[in-house]
């Protein structure tokens, strides 16, 4: 698997609650429109992956650390 480095901002979405990524343009056109994503997320990192994935999250959760 490669890992693409890029920053994004993450922002506000809605006054009523809840925060938005963004994403590049060709990620987004690469998904199926009914395609489900799940997000995997703890307070340093957000992976976002198709729901047919897989993911060892022990694994996972090895392969980050903070500088």
């Amino acid at each position: 698997m490669i890992f693409f480095r890029k920053n994004y901002k993450i922002r506000k979405a809605t006054p009523t609650g809840g925060h938005q990524i963004s994403l590049p343009p060709a990620w987004i056109e690469a998904r199926n429109e009914d395609e489900d994503i799940e997000v995997l997320y703890d307070r340093t990192v957000v992976v976002i992956v198709p729901s047919r994935v897989k993911v060892n999250e022990k694994v996972l959760s090895g392969a980050f650390e903070e500088k």
